[in-house]
């Protein structure tokens, strides 16, 4: 079986580099019962939750959540650290720009994807209040490729990364779901995110 190059390409641009302001999930509407947790000035991490976009949730049937069914997906919520795990593995992990008063909510699905219907989710997303929407904020990711060069070698196609969200302090690290050890790992630093040197 022949392997394409570009594979890892589109693997690394999708976890690391810049992706333009379009939203994440265009038919995604807010419903009735979310307009009240959308209007609230400070939002929590589960509030974010709640707003989430169903796809999510459940990515195959598009099937709606309301807001019981989602608070029974919830497996571990902490938000005092802005933290929440659901769904069987999938993370969500709150990020403050206090100087531009905007939130971040870094999502993981804690898999690469790779081999699913799918996908896996490995971004970052913000809300706009004003719409509803969520738009892919990506470009606050740091680009690493030398690093993922780096960790890879010449088995870059066989990648397999998904990002590991923090439950207490500020570092994601980029990990394979196959092999041991961390590819990378970025700090937020109150408007982005930065190489922790190795």
């Amino acid at each position: 079986m022949m392997k394409f190059f570009l594979v890892p390409l589109l693997l690394i641009s999708n976890l690391l580099l810049a992706q333009d302001e379009r939203v994440f999930s265009e038919k995604y509407k807010l419903r009735d019962w979310q307009l009240p947790i959308a209007k609230k000035e400070v939002k929590t991490i589960l509030d974010y939750y709640l707003l989430m976009p169903d796809e999510l949730f459940d990515c195959e049937t598009g099937s709606q959540y309301d807001k019981n069914k989602r608070m029974e997906l919830i497996r571990l919520k902490d938000i005092r650290n802005g933290y929440i795990d659901f769904n069987r593995n999938c993370t969500i992990t709150l990020f403050k720009d206090r100087s531009a008063k905007r939130d971040y909510i870094a999502v993981s699905s804690n898999s690469s994807g790779r081999g699913t219907t799918c996908g896996g989710y490995n971004m970052i997303i913000e809300l706009s209040t004003a719409t509803g929407q969520w738009f892919y904020r990506n470009h606050l990711f740091p680009k690493g490729d030398d690093l993922i060069k780096k960790f890879y070698g010449e088995n870059l196609e066989d990648g397999d990364m998904y990002k590991k969200l923090p439950r207490y302090g500020l570092i994601i690290q980029l990990k394979d779901e196959f092999l041991e050890g961390t590819i990378l790992e970025m700090k937020w630093d109150g408007t982005c995110f930065k190489l922790v040197a190795q």
